[in-house]
């Protein structure tokens, strides 16, 4: 079963209009590169270049925020 990502409208036009994605990966971070795999047109927009996802962005889980720190390689 995959993970469902909404993207932002701002960044559609990067995902070729989709607005949501459905990925596999076993962390935040796997999650974010294979969108990024999907849809190169996203690499630079979600993430800075140690993997940590832009405080520009919001993340939730399961409608819960996590912020933007949770989202290292580790996690």
């Amino acid at each position: 079963m995959g993970v469902k990502i909404r993207i932002p409208n701002v960044l559609q036009d990067k995902a070729n209009g989709v607005t949501l994605a459905v990925v596999k990966g076993k962390t935040v971070h796997d999650c974010f590169e294979a969108l990024i795999k999907q849809f190169p047109g996203l690499e630079g927009q979600l993430m800075d270049t140690q993997g940590v996802l832009l405080p520009k962005w919001m993340l939730y889980v399961n409608h819960r925020s996590v912020g933007y720190r949770e989202t290292s390689k580790s996690d």
